[in-house]
């Protein structure tokens, strides 16, 4: 039986960028006329003190006094009400706290005021992205580049917006067309490696991953996400090396200890994969995933109790996921409890009802509690879900057997040995079978290939055995 590893999913999502620098208004122009200019003069003064307001508001927000700047924001507003910067600001200022439905209607007032403002659209589009409005933060994106031409920040942002509607291609022309205006843009390469990850190409992704590390070499999640490819294209080894950077760079980010911990159990390191997830577990103590691959690699080792004990943790905090019942099924039926195996499975498949080795794992666990029928049920419902499952074709042969169903259980042997002509055992099943059907010279030929393939895999008890067989059918 297989076990199921979980992949984890990436720790920076696609990527957004702060809204740029705010912009300071120009000093008014007096006027010649005097009674305009005594007119003029109050304004002028107002307008004046609405900048020392202003300027002060900016100062507050390098300082991170986001309520203090947006308090002097309001009193700039008060005496100068087109004061279209200022929007902006306290817009920039009510986003940081989180007040983005605040940031908008700013965003909108100095949109009024100055319609070409490319600044405010952007940072509108933003806004409205991070509340889930995509089409809006599109068209904000859209108007934004058509005032300025020349802001890859909006080129960045709408890619971000066109891959949350599912248009990677456009998405990554935007990121194309970042990377023409400014080739040190390190978010366009990697949310353009995120995209190309999420497509399979790996090897696209990891030049993106490299080209922005050639700029920002202190970024772990560059690292991270770099290591997640190499890891899927096999090359656990260069996996590795980056994994160690990102946790050298952050040694507190849990998923990256998962990460290194996963490929280090596909490397068979499971002691390695244990003290990974250990850490994990020190910096999140929620972390299923983290519970969840300690168990495989407890699993691994032989410890199975261990596994299950681990497996309980995952369920505890994430009950809805069929991977883990799955994999604590297996542990449980590994250990003789064929009734917890079998009511895990159910559970598995209750979650996810086209999960083919979940079926596998239910048949198994009837067929050992003697449900012939019901393991057949299973077995042909797996095979249905996914038809190149070996070892339920394997598994159900064994059933038909049981059932007296001889020349269906060749079927299911001939169907494994089609997937997969080193199978021994199989050979071996299919063999025994053709001796019982008298067809001796076919059981002869089964069993000598078996006896071939086991003393290939230096398995000197079974090739004795079928060497035996052999001598017995050959008479």
């Amino acid at each position: 039986m297989k076990i199921r590893h979980l992949s984890i999913a990436l720790t920076a999502s696609i990527l957004v960028t702060t809204a740029p620098q705010l912009l300071s208004i120009a000093q008014p122009v007096q006027q010649n006329n005097r009674i305009a200019g005594r007119e003029n003069k109050r304004t002028i003064d107002r307008v004046k003190k609405a900048q020392v307001y202003y300027d002060r508001a900016i100062e507050k927000y390098g300082r991170n006094d986001k309520k203090g700047s947006i308090a002097d924001y309001n009193l700039a507003i008060a005496l100068n009400p087109k004061y279209t910067d200022a929007y902006v600001g306290r817009g920039l200022s009510k986003y940081d706290l989180g007040d983005k439905k605040g940031a908008i209607i700013d965003y909108s007032r100095a949109l009024t005021l100055e319609p070409e403002y490319g600044l405010a659209y952007y940072n509108r589009g933003l806004a409205k992205s991070d509340l889930g409005d995509n089409k809006g933060a599109l068209s904000d994106c859209d108007n934004s580049i058509r005032f300025n031409a020349l802001d890859s920040d909006a080129y960045i942002l709408r890619g971000v917006v066109k891959n949350e509607l599912g248009d990677k291609k456009g998405a990554i022309d935007d990121y194309d067309k970042a990377l023409v205006i400014n080739s040190d843009a390190t978010l366009a390469y990697q949310n353009r490696g995120l995209i190309k990850y999420s497509v399979g190409d790996n090897k696209g992704a990891i030049d993106d991953y490299g080209r922005a590390i050639a700029i920002d070499p202190k970024n772990p999640d560059l690292y991270y996400n770099r290591g997640l490819a190499k890891a899927t294209l096999g090359d656990n080894k260069g996996a590795i090396v980056d994994y160690d950077n990102s946790i050298r760079i952050n040694p507190k980010n849990a998923d990256t200890y998962i990460a290194r911990g996963l490929t280090k159990s596909d490397m068979g390191d499971s002691k390695g994969a244990i003290a990974d997830n250990d850490r994990a577990i020190v910096i999140n103590p929620k972390s299923d995933l983290a519970y969840y691959n300690r168990g495989i690699a407890k699993y691994n080792l032989g410890d199975k109790p261990g596994a299950i004990d681990d497996y309980n943790r995952a369920i505890l905090i994430n009950p809805k996921n069929a991977d883990f019942y799955y994999n604590r099924g297996l542990a449980k039926s590994d250990l003789g409890d064929y009734q917890g195996g079998l009511n895990d499975a159910n559970m598995s498949i209750q979650i996810n009802s086209k999960f083919a080795l979940a079926y596998q794992n239910r048949g198994l666990a009837k067929y050992n509690l003697s449900d012939n029928q019901g393991a057949l049920d299973d077995y042909n419902q797996a095979i249905q879900l996914d038809p190149k499952l070996t070892d339920v074709y394997y598994n159900r042969g064994l059933v038909k057997t049981g059932l007296g169903d001889n020349k269906g259980a060749i079927d299911d042997y001939d169907r494994v040995i089609g997937l997969n002509a080193q199978d021994a055992d199989a050979y071996l099943n299919r063999g025994t079978i053709k001796a019982t059907l008298n067809d001796k010279p076919g059981a002869v030929a089964d069993l000598n290939m078996a006896a071939k393939i086991f003393k290939s895999q230096n398995n000197l008890v079974k090739y004795q055995s079928t060497i035996e067989l052999v001598k017995q059918f050959s008479n």
